[in-house]
């Protein structure tokens, strides 16, 4: 190795070891490293950049010994306004909407959490409360990777209808087996619909899938559960910070797939409050959920915003609830937002 590059190489690594603690220092050089010899200084300097990689990128999302992944639900849309089943139709926010966005995105920055990556669905109402997050926690820089997968549940022809006009079609018989099952799907939706979204270009290529024309929670489960798999979960492996926002049921659908802590019976039962951040804290080892005593139930993850004690408590007064009799209430438009 000539003097001058062995010289370049003791600059870094003293610099180096006066900037980074004892511990990481020892971790990537330990001791007796040779200069002199061959091809010694290509092993240290991969060694030197793996260390700082590691300072600045694969451990940066751990706190408190588990990587942490924020889940939100989009702003009211103008069909949430109106009650109607949106599924994969593109509704805009509302004004208010907007405002829980912008709320949202102040917390975030209140309470200091950054993103290397933020995955959403192809809904305009995900992706522009993604972007109003991040603008308004000043990280308009973190790319928006929007995923078909995690689009709102399909459900076919339950689409643009109200819940009144629904139950007037369907009966109420036909609308629990549809809504207050996780393996039940709706009617599917007719083929010349103007919501039908399989003309769209952007369903032209759905890497070898077609676009539903209806589904159930379990459907929307094995899509979610595919790209949290292959692409999110190696992302936050890598140490990525990363945010999902996505829908009421694409996210029940993915709580499913990580959170095991919930009841199979609850899932349909609770409430994805709109723009709620919900930090969840995941094993390094297995990306299971851990619980705390003030995880917002029957989740195992905290809201950033609003009251941790019960998830339904967050609800915007439309809520699937128990009777006490095994009968579920019909009373509200939840469960296809």
């Amino acid at each position: 190795m000539p003097q001058a590059h062995r010289s370049i190489v003791s600059i870094m690594i003293v610099l180096f070891a006066a900037a980074t603690p004892s511990r990481c220092f020892s971790r990537c050089f330990g001791a007796g490293i040779g200069l002199g010899k061959q091809g010694q200084h290509t092993r240290i300097h991969r060694t030197f950049l793996s260390c700082l990689q590691g300072q600045s990128g694969e451990k940066k999302n751990l706190v408190d010994g588990t990587y942490q992944v924020v889940l939100m639900r989009h702003g009211e849309s103008e069909w949430n306004k109106e009650r109607r089943f949106i599924s994969w139709v593109d509704s805009p926010l509302t004004p208010n909407g907007v405002k829980e966005a912008v709320a949202a995105g102040v917390a975030v920055g209140e309470a200091g959490m950054v993103f290397d990556a933020v995955y959403t669905s192809f809904l305009s109402r995900a992706v522009k409360t993604a972007f109003v997050v991040l603008e308004e926690s000043r990280q308009c820089h973190v790319p928006i990777t929007p995923r078909w997968r995690l689009n709102e549940r399909f459900v076919g022809c339950l689409v643009g209808h109200t819940m009144d006009s629904a139950m007037d079609m369907y009966g109420p018989d036909l609308m629990r087996d549809w809504r207050a099952t996780a393996d039940i799907p709706p009617d599917p939706i007719d083929p010349s619909s103007p919501h039908n979204p399989a003309s769209e270009e952007r369903y032209a290529s759905l890497e070898g899938c077609t676009v539903p024309t209806t589904e159930c929670l379990l459907d929307v489960k094995a899509r979610v559960a595919q790209v949290w798999d292959k692409e999110i979960a190696p992302a936050i492996r890598s140490g990525k910070r990363v945010a999902i926002v996505a829908h009421e049921n694409s996210l029940r659908a993915l709580l499913m797939h990580i959170d095991p802590a919930i009841p199979a019976d609850q899932v349909l039962k609770f409430e994805v409050p709109r723009a709620t951040p919900l930090v969840y804290s995941l094993d390094p080892k297995t990306l299971t959920p851990r619980v705390f005593s003030d995880s917002a139930l029957p989740l195992s993850g905290r809201l950033l915003l609003g009251d941790n004690c019960d998830v339904n408590a967050q609800a915007d007064g439309c809520q699937l609830t128990n009777d006490g009799k095994g009968e579920v209430s019909m009373d509200a438009a939840a469960g296809f937002r």
